[in-house]
């Protein structure tokens, strides 16, 4: 309903637009019917009255001057407290682009069950494939030769039905190169020396705001069955630094949410737990810890969630576990001896949000002593440019783009700068109430933001 919504406003932006019989260019158009749409949609004002008001109250001199005053005006309108802050500044105004065939049904959390698996040829025996299967008994079995050349000749056109399609074909590989890697940081941010092992590749999850709706070209979830190969240059790459090292799962996949079906990380925490220079997080949205609990992991593993309040979970998670589910899941760890950690990212601003952020981590302190407590990371919404129409498309419910994102440094869609030091300020100091110990890091962030919010520029 929402969509239909949406796609109602936006002719009623293009309708108002005309009725000026200004002759704008179709870039000055674009942009133009872009903020008017955006206003409108935030403040659930029709675009004729938006419009009406902005020739109300025009100063240009004459129609030569009109699009460089509507701009500013709505500019001014759609970005008040930046345009407040800082008079220039870059927006990203791409073409609206609706489509009913895009958008995501919200559906209650379920099992996963993916209706083909492909299968490359030469790990069809591999003991972890046959398990794989077993779990699967009813999905379709399919041999390719390899995922490469799968994609090449059978990948739809448009990225979106890609994403969509995700959960319904399951794709297990044999990885060859991109084992371990480096954080993939803007440039500009301070980086934390994060590593990535690249265990998994593509979600189970609906979030809205998640970067892999514009990352990937893969029609499913990838997984790969050489996890051999993984442990031998995981525990080559562990002995070769002297460290600290702190590895994780989560960057393109949720760590613990195809568990079941993998066994990865009970795994990864027996390897581990024979270093004292290396440090795995699994990094999580959902409850699935039961499996962990009796292993022995010499507190070598950091069990992480990602936190939201509740409202935003209901809105903008789909699927995932809820809140009290997250931290009843990190209570049970840290009886379990596990060291827990706590990721506000990408905290959502709102009109409410230090009510919700404040309850949130009060929430958290009640339930987890400070002591098991590894690290909390703190990070603000922030995407590349191009996911903007994505989120428009696949959830046109979320609000999450109605704030004031604006092209940063980075050349990422951010909150300004006076708004994020704000927030991060805020949040440390809930944070601060019950503990004046615990590590404490901005993520994507750069120097100056780390100076003023923690007094450090570095891990």
């Amino acid at each position: 309903m929402r969509l239909y919504q949406e796609q109602s406003r936006l002719r009623d932006a293009q309708r108002a637009l005309q009725r000026t019989n200004f002759c704008f260019g179709p870039n000055k158009k674009q942009e133009l019917l872009r903020l008017i749409y955006e206003i409108s949609r935030r403040d659930n004002i029709s675009a004729q009255i938006i419009l009406k008001k902005a020739l109300e109250d025009n100063s240009f001199q004459s129609t030569k001057h009109v699009f460089a005053y509507l701009k500013d005006y709505f500019l001014k309108k759609r970005f008040p407290e930046t345009y407040e802050y800082k008079k220039n500044f870059d927006v990203y105004l791409p073409k609206i682009n609706l489509n009913s065939r895009y958008a995501v049904l919200k559906k209650e959390q379920g099992v996963y069950s993916p209706k083909a698996i492909f299968i490359e040829r030469e790990i069809k025996d591999y003991g972890l494939t046959k398990s794989i299967l077993t779990k699967f008994p009813h999905a379709q079995r399919i041999l390719i030769s390899c995922l490469k050349d799968h994609i090449k000749s059978n990948q739809s056109s448009s990225p979106i039905s890609n994403y969509n399609l995700r959960t319904r074909n399951l794709f297990l590989i044999n990885e060859r190169f991109d084992f371990i890697k480096p954080c993939p940081c803007s440039q500009g941010v301070l980086g934390c020396g994060y590593y990535i092992l690249n265990l998994g590749f593509g979600c189970i999850y609906e979030c809205s705001y998640c970067f892999l709706q514009s990352y990937t070209n893969v029609n499913g979830i990838i997984l790969p069955v050489n996890v051999e190969n993984f442990l031998n240059r995981l525990e080559l790459f562990i002995k070769d630094k002297r460290g600290p090292l702190r590895i994780g799962t989560g960057e393109f996949t949720d760590s613990l949410a195809l568990d079941d079906i993998t066994a990865y990380s009970c795994l990864l925490i027996d390897l581990f737990s024979r270093f004292k220079n290396a440090t795995l997080e699994l990094k999580t949205k959902s409850n699935k810890i039961k499996h962990i609990l009796k292993l022995k992991h010499n507190r070598r593993t950091v069990v992480a969630w990602s936190l939201n309040p509740q409202q935003i979970i209901d809105n903008d998670e789909w699927r995932t576990s809820d809140l009290n589910e997250r931290l009843e899941a990190a209570r049970e760890c840290c009886q379990a001896g596990y060291l827990v950690a706590f990721h506000f990212d990408p905290i959502i601003y709102s009109t409410n949000w230090e009510k919700l952020y404040r309850g949130l981590i009060d929430n958290l302190f009640k339930k987890i002593n400070p002591k098991d407590i590894a690290w909390i990371s703190l990070g603000t919404f922030r995407f590349m440019p191009q996911l903007k129409t994505i989120i428009e498309q696949r959830f046109p419910q979320s609000k999450i783009l109605d704030k004031e994102l604006i092209l940063g440094f980075d050349r990422k869609l951010r909150y300004s700068l006076f708004q994020r030091v704000r927030i991060y300020k805020k949040m440390l100091s809930w944070i601060r109430r019950y503990s004046g110990s615990v590590l404490v890091y901005l993520c994507m962030e750069p120097k100056g933001v780390w100076k003023e919010v923690l007094g450090r520029t570095k891990f």
